[in-house]
């Protein structure tokens, strides 16, 4: 379908995940149209100075597999030792590699792996922006992605921010989501897997599995699950996406005469499932259907104290939210100007006020149509915020 990556990518950073932005590019040769690509952002300096106020810090890439850790696959978050040599066939230090400085990031995983239960709370809090992993697994879950952790320990950056001496974690790769690599399973047992599950071989996951161990963190992974079934992932709002994303590319897609597949492959996978791809809007529909009725079994705790993983300190209130004439965006605690911009549900950005002085701005709603936009806030020593915002239509029957 080409679509899998770019509905992952779009689904987390909607929900404010940190992950690579994916769209679609026309590559001519000579100037001869050769076919239809996705364009895949680079995690580098420039994503990290896009999504975090500093970019100065170090950014770790764990490498997809490494021949000695087969079958477990990648890079699993184990505690190998205090020295560089034991990690660098393992993960890559993207950032500031001259240096090479390994310690914050082996330490991490010494708290991940060595620290006891009862301190792992509040040991792994002290050095790590838990939920900027809990919510990219709990997504992944969803869309049944398990080419990456925990499950064949692929597909992710973990940065070390200089601000406040934390690790984010950052979602990569997800081609082979919505229930495409499925080791082994039938796509019917791909989508009713459950979101507790692990891959057979894989048990060498010490960052899922001791948090699955902990209450607090259990509950968080299995609230967010919740709140992500019980919200975007749901049909109602991403079928309209990947009709919108279909538009998008159809032209292009169809005039190209290089792709692996035919012009019918690509319509029937929209709704339908192919010869060892689930389609896209069957899948995600009873994949949903699947986790709430194994969520009322596991229970549905309830998300408290929720912060943004791209908010940098930046206090964003938007309201009303959802609204249908007016709306107010206001910053608290910010002299510095400001930046407005609202995206689109293809990632264009179509509204944009520069140099704001003041704490609010009001906008309305003027030709936007109904539907959910993403808006950015941006402040010129580079603090971000944001967040969805929600046009709605009413109409008065008199």
């Amino acid at each position: 379908s080409m679509m899998r990556s770019k509905i992952i990518s779009d689904f987390l950073i909607e929900q404010n995940i940190l992950a690579q932005r994916i769209t679609y590019t026309r590559v001519t040769i000579n100037g001869v149209y050769w076919c239809l690509y996705t364009m895949v952002e680079q995690l580098d300096k420039t994503f990290l100075s896009t999504n975090f106020a500093d970019k100065s810090g170090n950014l770790y890439k764990a490498l997809p597999k490494y021949p000695n850790w087969e079958p477990l696959g990648g890079s699993t978050l184990e505690y190998l030792g205090n020295l560089p040599s034991d990690y660098d066939k393992i993960y890559e230090l993207k950032t500031n590699n001259l240096v090479n400085d390994w310690s914050r990031f082996v330490n991490l995983l010494d708290k991940i792996n060595n620290t006891p239960q009862a301190e792992f709370k509040d040991s792994l809090e002290a050095i790590m922006y838990t939920d900027s992993y809990i919510k990219a697994w709990a997504a992944m879950s969803l869309f049944v992605n398990f080419d990456s952790y925990p499950w064949l320990g692929n597909n992710f950056y973990i940065y070390h921010r200089p601000g406040d001496n934390r690790f984010y974690w950052i979602a990569w790769d997800f081609n082979l989501g919505v229930g495409t690599a499925r080791h082994g399973m039938s796509i019917t047992q791909a989508q009713n897997v459950s979101v507790l599950y692990f891959s057979p071989g894989a048990a060498i996951r010490p960052l899922a599995t001791r948090m699955l161990d902990d209450p607090y963190y259990y509950n968080r992974y299995l609230g967010w699950v919740c709140k992500f079934a019980q919200t975007a992932f749901d049909t109602t709002y991403l079928s309209p996406k990947i009709d919108s994303i279909a538009d998008m590319i159809r032209t292009d897609l169809y005039a190209d005469t290089n792709k692996f597949y035919n012009n019918a492959v690509f319509e029937d996978n929209l709704n339908y499932n192919i010869p060892g791809f689930p389609g896209l809007k069957p899948f995600i529909a009873k994949r949903r259907i699947a986790v709430l009725s194994e969520l009322q079994t596991l229970g549905c705790p309830a998300l408290v104290s929720i912060e943004p993983a791209t908010t940098q300190n930046l206090s964003v209130i938007v309201y009303p939210n959802p609204f249908n004439n007016f709306a107010t965006i206001e910053i608290q605690g910010i002299k510095d100007k400001w930046t407005w911009t609202l995206y689109n549900a293809l990632g264009q950005a179509i509204q944009q006020v520069d140099d704001i002085n003041d704490e609010q701005l009001t906008i309305s709603k003027g030709t936007l149509s109904k539907g959910i936009y993403l808006y950015q806030v941006r402040t010129k020593n580079g603090m971000i915020g944001v967040g969805k915002l929600v046009v709605e239509l009413i109409l008065s029957i008199q």
